[in-house]
């Protein structure tokens, strides 16, 4: 018997020297690293598909694993980006002072990206809420309403911090902001609904509290409308 025929093993290049004038040459410097940030951001984009598919398929800790190995890389955005997925992957198996560590990497890496800033501190917040952390919880959600206020997650969960903490007339402005910005979205004006009956005197000092909670509603049911 004959023996099988071996597959040549390919030779790998040496890595390309790129010619150097002076070791200390800050354009030699800048055009490497432009060149590796625009590489890793081409494979930040097939890792992050290749997640979701893990993500989809109920393969959470290849899922990780992808996510972890983009944390690693040279660019602070491609970092910054992967520790938001992780997150948002921990968030969804209920893990949330895991989520909040991711987090807090993300925002440690200062994200250039004003999107993803404000996710990391929104997340941060929710993340924080779950583990009654509500003061910590305020601080990061004011942060992301700083970044974008119209975006009306942030919004939300301010008002969840405060109303831990006892700031009802607060706590319906925030919801109420929350539900003015995304209609589509009911939480918001259903934390409203809720604390308003908890504390009947939010009438007395939001006079308008009836009025708003009825054009939310109102604005609810428009939207579904239109959606038939």
């Amino acid at each position: 018997m004959s023996n099988p025929t071996k597959t040549p093993v390919p030779e790998v290049p040496e890595p390309q020297r790129v010619p150097i004038r002076n070791e200390s040459d800050a354009e030699t410097e800048a055009w490497m690293l432009e060149t590796i940030e625009g590489v890793e951001g081409l494979l930040a984009w097939r890792v992050q598909a290749l997640a979701h598919f893990y993500q989809d398929t109920g393969q959470q800790p290849k899922a990780f694993a992808s996510l972890e190995m983009l944390a690693s890389l040279h660019t602070r955005d491609v970092r910054a980006e992967a520790l938001l997925a992780l997150g948002q992957l921990s968030e969804q198996l209920d893990e949330y002072a895991r989520a909040a560590e991711y987090y807090e990497r993300g925002l440690a890496e200062e994200p250039a990206k004003d999107e993803v800033d404000y996710f990391l501190n929104n997340n941060l917040g929710y993340s924080l809420n779950k583990q009654g952390f509500h003061e910590r919880a305020a601080t990061h959600c004011r942060t992301a309403i700083g970044l974008d206020p119209e975006r009306h997650n942030a919004h939300k969960n301010l008002g969840i911090a405060l109303e831990a903490q006892h700031h009802y007339p607060e706590a319906a402005n925030a919801y109420r902001k929350a539900a003015e910005r995304c209609t589509r979205d009911s939480r918001a004006r259903m934390h409203l609904e809720q604390l308003a009956k908890a504390h009947p005197d939010l009438h007395t000092t939001l006079p308008d509290l009836a009025e708003t909670l009825e054009a939310l509603r109102k604005a609810e049911e428009a939207l579904r409308a239109g959606d038939h």
